[in-house]
């Protein structure tokens, strides 16, 4: 329709109505008007009452999602706020930006038919995310505030599970219920402010589960893996007991100095009776807590089993369980598919850095290693030939890391490069192989291009090039016998530290939530693609001298704050039962408006390209609309169901875990 313009302190605001399914949606573009400072061209949904949303300083759309509601600045819900890190760059290669033309239509016209989507689910929340009116025959968990396994941002988020295999949520009215597949634990997940939930309406493995209200008001871990999707989520200000021996988060720092969140050691003991009384209380200063294993007695204990996951989209689709149990799952979904996105494109530029480094075919040849000194405590050595050994060598090839080793545009040490001295010991065939013999180590050595080393030291601003060798017996005249040396590609996954009791790495903290980041950097040091993929989160290269960083209560973000409140709720966009993961930043940005003449008594230019604008949005609509019509009824739609979709995906699962994959 014809836009409506009007003028608010020097914003310029052009309001459309896009009939569409029936319905009528706005969409608004926001410009600074004739007389003020540079514009910043900005395209943005909007509700209908958009003029209480427009920012004057920046002329822009300012939705209520991110909008703080309180003076103390706010978490937004799809960026890591609290941490000062190195996201990787968004990667603006051509080819990564080509997408089919229908894809585009399909985004373009549930962009548009979301436009006048509100936090409006006809039915009101309070202030702790409560239902404050309960009305019967109201779906409390719609699909707008769903977890999405889905694909292309595009689709019904009716599927129980993705990438992930260990866990999976089903979704009823007033409640959900969260199954962790590798425990065998079903926890029922009712919204505060509807009735109880009714016992003969749950399924049959979930007639004893744990039942929480959700939102859930205060959390806690021992786990340092969870505290980093906590943080991807904006949780922090929930978080109120945690083990930060080992943490390296600069804001969870700043709150523990500040007495927002109290630190509980982990109790690693084998007695159960000291196991309860070291907890004891600590189910009631949080309403959840998030562990590694079960505590005995404790009714609020959730086992987090991201890390149990084979593949590394599935380890980091875990944020989706997470966000369950503060019904951030929109929150979630944002954060997996930016994670998932830059994984792919991360793959696209190190199969291409390969394809030119290699063009007759091949790759560099990554391993992860490990020494290991048990001869202190020699009940954890382990029988490698029916003899226990007390100094030895492992090779590392868990699924996630092979997976890594392959996105990256390298290939993992093959198995036929070992000889009859390597035996599998833990973790089942081939996903740990140890060695105690040197001269076998070194000759499988020498097929190796990048070695990453993983041998734990206490004090890893201590380790360095001299420790490497020592521990791996090389004498600096045989270094050119070793491809990773000679190319000093000595990596370790401990460039970042906290100033914490014990120095935890960020590797054990956010390594399994940021794929993308550990892929990157192994594709960086790989093929020397520092510009490309700033490497310094998680790796450090030994050969080169470089040191750890430690980060300290210091390097928090100012968002970071002490006595913080939540970010306001984000949804799915939805048209009935079929959604999209927002995010304005993967389309193009119409024109600005043109500053209108005021002695133009006919259309102003704005108005005249709004016009232009509304006819070609509505062109593709409609054409996108007989597109998906025409394609349904000839028995080839254009979404597939999921499990199609996986089989047809690049970049999902676990590689095999031969040198042939």
């Amino acid at each position: 329709s014809k836009p409506h313009r009007e003028v608010k302190s020097g914003c310029v605001i052009y309001t459309y109505m896009v009939h569409f399914a029936s319905k009528k949606h706005a969409v608004a573009h926001v410009g600074r008007a004739r007389g003020g400072p540079p514009a910043e061209r900005a395209a943005q949904l909007a509700p209908p009452h958009i003029r209480s949303q427009v920012d004057v300083r920046t002329c822009r759309v300012t939705p209520r999602s991110l909008a703080p509601s309180h003076s103390t600045p706010a978490p937004l819900p799809n960026t890591r706020v609290f941490r000062t890190r190195l996201r990787p760059h968004r990667l603006s290669h051509p080819r990564l930006r080509q997408s089919r033309p229908m894809r585009f239509l399909a985004v373009a016209a549930l962009l548009a038919s979301a436009a006048a989507f509100d936090s409006e689910l006809g039915f009101e929340l309070d202030e702790d995310g409560c239902v404050k009116e309960f009305k019967e025959g109201i779906d409390y968990f719609s699909a707008p505030r769903r977890a999405m396994f889905v694909k292309d941002d595009v689709g019904v988020p009716s599927k129980t599970t993705g990438f992930a295999k260990l866990f999976e949520i089903e979704y009823r009215l007033t409640f959900k219920i969260v199954r962790n597949k590798q425990t065998g634990d079903v926890f029922v997940l009712h919204h505060c402010g509807t009735p109880a939930v009714d016992p003969n309406t749950l399924p049959e493995d979930a007639a004893n589960a744990t039942t929480f209200s959700v939102p859930v008001k205060r959390v806690g871990t021992d786990t340092t893996v969870t505290l980093a999707f906590l943080e991807e989520l904006g949780l922090f200000h929930k978080l109120v007991i945690a083990d930060t021996s080992y943490a390296t988060s600069p804001c969870l720092q700043k709150l523990e100095r500040c007495g927002d969140t109290t630190h509980k050691a982990s109790w690693w003991g084998d007695n159960e009776t000291e196991r309860i009384a070291h907890y004891d209380g600590v189910d009631e200063m949080s309403d959840l807590f998030f562990t590694s294993f079960a505590i005995a007695n404790f009714t609020e204990e959730v086992r987090f089993s991201a890390t149990g996951d084979p593949s590394l989209l599935g380890r980091a689709e875990w944020v989706k369980f997470v966000g369950a149990f503060f019904n951030k799952e929109p929150e979630a979904n944002r954060v997996f598919r930016d994670i998932e996105r830059s994984l792919v494109e991360t793959q696209t530029v190190s199969y291409n850095a390969q394809l030119a480094a290699y063009p007759s075919g091949g790759a560099p040849v990554i391993a992860f290693m490990t020494y290991t000194d048990c001869s202190g405590n020699p009940s954890w050595c382990p029988t490698i030939g029916g003899v226990v050994v007390k100094k030895y060598y492992q090779i590392n090839r868990p699924e996630y890391k092979l997976e890594a080793i392959l996105k990256a545009g390298c290939r993992p040490l093959s198995l036929s490069a070992l000889d009859s001295n390597f035996h599998p010991v833990w973790g089942g065939p081939n996903r740990i192989i140890a060695v105690p013999d040197v001269k076998s180590l070194h000759e499988a050595l020498t097929g190796v291009d990048v070695l990453v080393d993983e041998t734990y030291e206490y004090n890893n601003t201590a380790y360095t090039m001299d420790t490497f060798l020592s521990n791996y017996e090389i004498s600096h005249g045989d270094q050119d016998a070793f491809p990773f040396l000679r190319n000093d590609k000595v990596l370790r996954l401990d460039a970042t530290l906290g100033k914490t009791i014990y120095g935890g790495t960020d590797w054990y903290e956010a390594g399994v939530i940021r794929p993308d980041v550990f892929v990157a950097e192994l594709a960086s040091y790989t093929y020397d693609l520092p510009d490309t993929f700033p490497a310094e989160m998680f790796m450090r290269n030994l050969a080169t001298g470089h040191l750890p960083r430690v980060l300290t209560w210091e390097d928090a973000e100012p968002r970071c704050v002490c006595n913080a409140t939540g970010a306001d709720p984000v949804y799915n966009a939805c048209v009935d039962s079929v959604c999209i993961i927002q995010d304005l930043n993967t389309l193009p940005s119409p024109p600005s408006p043109p500053s209108p003449s005021p002695s133009d008594d006919g259309l102003s230019g704005g108005e005249i390209a709004g016009i232009v604008i509304g006819a070609v949005v509505g062109a593709l609509l409609l054409l996108s609309v007989i597109f998906l019509v025409s394609k349904e009824k000839a028995g080839k739609p254009v979404f597939k169901p999921y499990t199609e979709v996986v089989k047809e995906s690049n970049y999902n699962g676990a590689p095999p875990q031969t040198e042939a994959a």
